[in-house]
This record gives C-alpha cells, structure tokens and sequence, in this order.
C-alpha cells in the first residue's frame, strides 16, 4: 500500500515534486488550480493519470526522479504555465536525454495522455500564449496594413513630403 501511494505522489502532476518547488510557486500553481476547468483539474488529480505517467516512465526506462520531473513538465503545460510546443525542449532539457528521445515522450503525452482533455488544453493555451499548438505565430485577426489617403501626408516621412526629383 504504502508503494504504490509513493508511486501515486511520484507520478500524479498535482503531487510530483512538491518538495522541490519552493513555496511560492506551488502556493501560485494552487492558485491556478482552483480557476482551471473542471476537467483539467480533475487531470491532474486523477489516478489514472498517474498510472499513464507511470507506464510511460517505464517505456522509456525513465528513473524515479526523471519521472517526477516529467509529472512536473506534464503539471506546468496543463494547467498553462508552459507551452505546449515547448514541451521537448523541456522535457529534454529536464531529464538530460536527447531530443529525439525527449520529442517521442512529447509525442506519447500528447497523443495518449492529453486526449481526453486536449481540447481544454487548446483554450488555455490560446489564453495564454495567443497561439495554439503546432502554429508559430500568435492566432488574431488578419491585420490590414494602413490605408494612405490621398492628399494626407505619408506617416513615414513623419508628415514631411521628399521631392525625389530634387536630390540636392
């Protein structure tokens, strides 16, 4: 009993690691917590989170402390304290492996882990960062460049008109 409580505590992202943020952080991650969609609070909780954690750990033959540090990445990009597009690079530099491996965790987490509330992720991470994941570039309204009305001075010749013609 008391193994596989340490192995929840190890691998749940509300849990992993607790005693190595310091206290501020977790008081604003517990802050974050409360205001999180049901679902996503209910993911960060739930035992069968942790037991996908666990399996993923052993998959890639990660250590204990690697996997709380995976439980930890997986706890920030929930609930939008790190992008998800970032997540590799994390990951990678975190648990000190190498990119491909740490891309395959990314991929494994994405794919099996987020399904179930990979929506909910999206809109926190569009709140958050303003672009979702797999674009490179904040999502807003297309921009028009601005428009010159003829007989109004150009604003890039801060209101002064250059004759071209006169180059003196």
């Amino acid at each position: 009993m008391a193994d596989e409580l340490l192995q929840y505590i190890n691998t749940s992202p509300f849990y992993a690691g607790f005693d190595l943020e310091e206290k501020e952080i977790r008081k604003r991650f517990l802050r974050n917590y409360l205001i999180l969609p049901p679902k996503l609070r209910e993911f960060l909780i739930s035992e069968a989170t942790a037991t996908k954690i666990a399996a993923l750990s052993q998959t890639f033959r990660l250590s204990v402390n690697q996997t709380i540090l995976l439980a930890m990445i997986i706890r920030y990009t929930v609930s939008g304290n790190l992008f998800i597009g970032d997540m590799p690079a994390q990951i990678s530099s975190s648990l000190e492996i190498d990119q491909n491996t740490a891309l395959e965790i990314a991929r494994a987490i994405t794919s099996q882990l987020f399904a179930p509330v990979i929506e909910d992720i999206k809109k926190l991470q569009l709140q958050k960062f303003g672009k979702l994941p797999g674009s490179s570039a904040p999502q807003s309204s297309p921009q028009r460049p601005p428009q010159h009305i003829a007989g109004e001075d150009l604003p890039e010749t801060g209101g002064n008109i250059i004759d071209l013609r006169n180059k003196s």
